[in-house]
């Protein structure tokens, strides 16, 4: 069984941020300024013994789905029922449930695919985060833009061996003007673990996957590309950009634990696409239980990021994690060429 919830992040700034580091800047008055709408769609899924499902997460209307992920809640175990697998040595929350499956197949819709590979019940949650595709009136601009989102590049790579792989996420770059959005990835063939999700450089025009496989793994990423200037509208023609950060921290995962660290956005921000590498300060080989540092996947939160990861290890343990913040509001607007 499982159940959507559709929550919304109040954008009620009454004074708009102009970030030191933005990637696209929006100074002046926020009355020319136009207020963005960004939420949640969540689901709680619960799976039977060996069991696979296959579902998708939706926004609203003809929003758009900038990031999925998830988390691993919980698998059942009770130590004192003979009749149950024993854990040690055997299936966790990290190699128990997989994820096959995480990525865009419409504007506003993401797929994911999850196999509860142990003997017992599991519960896995899976978000979405959404932006509206057309932004909401200003004070002064009581007209509306529109967001563009582009098609999305697929690509596939295939691994083979136990050494760690790389990929850049549909193999493309995104033109000066946009950003990567919407990174995913879909496993076609063979067995792997994801280490890593990152934005490629520093103009976030690519993104980056990190995995771990065990012998020959083929796998399709994808991404899309979100331009960071509105439609041109209104008299006299203009646009508006959006303002985008990157933050990011190295952070430190406590012994033997499982973890959940985050990291914040500014105050006028919502944390709208995740990124970390749990393989960032270590060299850590395949298989998968000769590392320290295991994802069990994020949460969105309303301007932050929280992340779950298990260090097995009786050390602590550093991960870079990090957000894409979106400013609540466009920047002022730009006269049309």
């Amino acid at each position: 069984m499982h159940s959507a919830r559709r929550i919304i992040w109040s954008t009620l700034a009454v004074l708009a941020l102009a970030p030191a580091a933005a990637m696209a800047s929006g100074s002046g008055s926020t009355a020319e300024r136009h207020q963005m709408s960004m939420y949640k769609v969540e689901e709680d899924v619960s799976f039977d013994a060996v069991e696979v499902k296959t579902l998708s997460v939706a926004c609203n209307g003809s929003d758009y789905a900038l990031d999925g992920m998830w988390r691993v809640t919980q698998t059942d175990y009770e130590p004192q029922l003979e009749d149950q697998a024993t854990p040690p040595g055997g299936w966790n929350d990290y190699n128990g449930i997989q994820i096959w499956d995480s990525h865009s197949v419409g504007p506003g819709t993401w797929r994911f695919t999850i196999y509860n590979d142990t003997s017992e019940a599991a519960q896995v949650k899976v978000w979405v985060t959404c932006i509206n595709k057309r932004v909401q009136p200003a004070d002064r601009d009581a007209h509306t833009h529109k967001l563009v989102l582009g098609n999305t590049h697929f690509d596939t790579v295939s691994f083979s061996g136990t050494t760690p792989g790389t990929a850049k996420a549909g193999n493309w770059d995104c033109p000066h003007g946009s950003i990567a959005v919407a990174p995913g990835f879909e496993v076609l063939k063979g067995d792997m673990r994801v280490f890593k999700s990152v934005p490629g450089n520093n103009n976030l025009t690519n993104w980056k996957w990190g995995f771990y496989q065990q012998g020959f793994a083929k796998i399709e990423t994808s991404i899309r590309c979100l331009d960071l200037a509105s439609t041109s509208d209104a008299n006299p023609l203009h646009y508006h950009e959006l303002v985008v950060n990157q933050r990011e921290t190295n952070i430190g995962i406590q012994a033997g634990v499982k973890d959940e660290v985050k990291i914040d956005c500014s105050p006028y921000e919502k944390a709208m696409i995740g990124l970390f590498d749990v393989r960032a300060v270590g060299s850590w080989t395949s298989p998968f239980d000769q590392h320290w540092l295991w994802y069990l996947g994020m949460e969105p939160q309303i301007k932050s990021r929280v992340f779950r990861i298990w260090n097995v290890d009786s050390a602590v343990w550093n991960a870079r994690i990090g957000a894409i913040c979106f400013n609540d509001r466009i920047g002022r607007r730009v006269l049309a060429p």
